[in-house]
């Protein structure tokens, strides 16, 4: 089996020959490394957008300072702005810059000071989510299949799922928590509106010639709790799912954050993959427990422990090794990299991994 063949049987339920090893492209080591973890069998995820969008009656302004970007967002019904920080103090590639455009985050890679204010805020965060506009941008695909060919897959990013999205990109993490109580009538309006609008980009999404859409919804139990990932996430997933399986799609959801508490909750939302799972010692769910509770037939993509990194080559290869232990025979599963794991260990971090693998032949 070539590489593509070995992830896609797993994502179709089937066994491959030796269990998927993968990583995000823009985290894979350039030069030497790169080819030698290639040879090894590294498999590379490409992410990209197969829509565009646009937003016809908001003008946008920006004013730059270094390498902070505020962008001002006028429309009809008023105005808000959104500060975000274009650089980050990491050594090496700019591999989370690039994994968050590819993301959407289009005017930068981390945000300062969010969208919202302020309860005043809500009117115009619902005219420009309702002003949006999705097109299908098919072509882009299409270039990067024919540019990868059988070294890996591509997920079609379809960005965060309305409760994510208002959390991630529009209000931020404290304000959240005050709004969902404050203000819950208001919130409801503009998680609806944001909910409708997802369902168009969906639909864009289940028309593509994507086969595999990714939710990077970076899911976390300790911040979207049990109550509220339950009330309005599951709906959400399950939607979707229905949607894209008439289509012949695959949804996977980046759940990369602790899940002990969801871990009876993620099974509702009936979702093909659970992405960039990460289990201890950074994560709370420990791999077999996720798979006694789910079942064989749910797809676990792991995601390895970033402080494990920290700890050198031997660490990573001792977890390694647990971990395929722990999900034995290794069905409905795959393993790669895809948090921040610094730039200067990720080359051996992965090369530990391989050597694993590889050692360990077909299943654990």
């Amino acid at each position: 089996m070539n590489i593509k063949e070995r992830i896609m049987a797993v994502l179709h339920g089937e066994r491959p020959d030796r269990i998927p090893w993968t990583t995000y492209s823009v985290f894979l080591p350039r030069g030497t490394m790169g080819r030698e973890l290639r040879n090894m069998g590294l498999g590379i995820i490409e992410v990209v957008q197969v829509h565009t969008e646009e937003t016809p009656n908001v003008q946008v302004e920006q004013k730059v300072t270094g390498d902070i970007v505020k962008t001002f967002f006028h429309t009809p019904v008023g105005t808000i702005s959104q500060k975000e920080r274009t650089k980050l103090p990491f050594s090496g590639v700019d591999w989370l810059g690039g994994l968050l455009r590819s993301l959407g985050h289009n005017q930068g890679v981390w945000i300062m000071e969010h969208m919202f204010e302020d309860v005043s805020d809500y009117e115009v965060l619902r005219f420009i989510v309702e002003d949006t506009v999705y097109h299908p941008r098919y072509d882009d695909y299409k270039e990067v299949e024919r540019s990868l060919e059988d070294d890996g897959v591509i997920f079609a990013a379809a960005g965060h799922s309305p409760l994510q999205k208002l959390l991630l990109d529009y209000i931020g993490y404290q304000a959240f928590a005050v709004e969902l109580y404050k203000h819950p009538h208001e919130f409801e309006k503009l998680l609806d509106a944001v909910d409708r609008k997802q369902d168009e980009l969906y639909k864009v999404m289940a028309n593509s010639p994507a086969e595999l859409i990714w939710c990077g919804d970076n899911i976390n139990g300790v911040v979207t709790s049990p109550k509220l990932f339950e009330k309005y996430v599951v709906p959400f997933y399950r939607k979707q799912v229905d949607r894209l399986h008439r289509k012949d799609k695959i949804l996977a959801v980046h759940m990369d954050g602790r899940l002990a508490s969801l871990k009876g909750l993620i099974p509702e939302g009936k979702v093909d993959v659970v992405e960039a799972f990460t289990p201890p010692p950074m994560g709370d769910l420990p791999p077999n427990e996720a798979r006694e509770t789910w079942g064989d037939d749910q797809t676990i993509w792991i995601n390895f422990p970033e402080s494990v990194a920290l700890q050198g080559a031997d660490a990573v290869k001792k977890r390694t090794s647990e971990i395929l232990k722990s999900i034995a025979p290794g069905d409905n599963f795959l393993i790669g990299v895809t948090e921040d794991i610094p730039p200067e260990l990720l080359g051996q971090t992965l090369k530990a991994m391989g050597q694993t693998l590889l050692k360990r032949e077909k299943y654990p």
